[in-house]
């Protein structure tokens, strides 16, 4: 994990439901779900999230594709960076650099990702990103990655199914 330090939260007591806004938005984000992600852990400024191996998301047999460990991570980073704002905040990724360090060949990713900086304009975060085969995990990507505060719009509120008639 980055060891740049702790981010200070700017958002005074509208964190403390941090964990429920993080879930919510969680839930929102449909490609997440798709992809089978899981969100782990989430506290003040950081976020753990994992994806377990599929064939439809294989860049080759048994390894994961770059895109979907460049998404795991940017999403680690963005629900890291959610835990420090107010409800009803949403990120827009501005800029994101993804460093493939080894092929992700493995049963599953886990994304640990840590606030940089949080500001109100831009909110920096670093994500690394583990591939687990068998019992042993070691480091596959790291990331950078740059966010831009907004407010949710109103239709964005509701959680997934709210309203939805099939």
């Amino acid at each position: 994990m980055h060891a740049y330090g702790n981010a200070s939260c700017r958002c005074g007591a509208a964190d403390l439901d941090y964990e429920k806004n993080v879930s919510g938005s969680f839930r929102r984000q449909r490609f997440m779900g798709f992809i089978g992600a899981e969100l782990l852990r989430v506290w003040p400024g950081s976020c753990s999230m994992r994806l377990n191996y599929r064939e439809d998301m294989a860049h080759e047999p048994r390894c994961f594709h770059p895109g979907v460990i460049g998404a795991l991570a940017e999403s680690a980073g963005e629900f890291a960076a959610l835990s420090l704002m107010p409800p009803g905040s949403a990120l827009s990724t501005i800029e994101y650099k993804l460093s493939i360090l080894a092929r992700g060949d493995g049963d599953a990713l886990t994304a640990r990702a840590t606030v940089v900086m949080s500001g109100p304009t831009l909110t920096v975060c670093a994500a690394d990103v583990y591939v687990r085969k068998e019992t042993a995990e070691h480091l596959c990507a790291t990331v950078l990655v740059t966010f831009m505060p907004s407010k949710r719009a109103p239709c964005e509120t509701a959680a997934v199914g709210e309203g939805e008639t099939s």
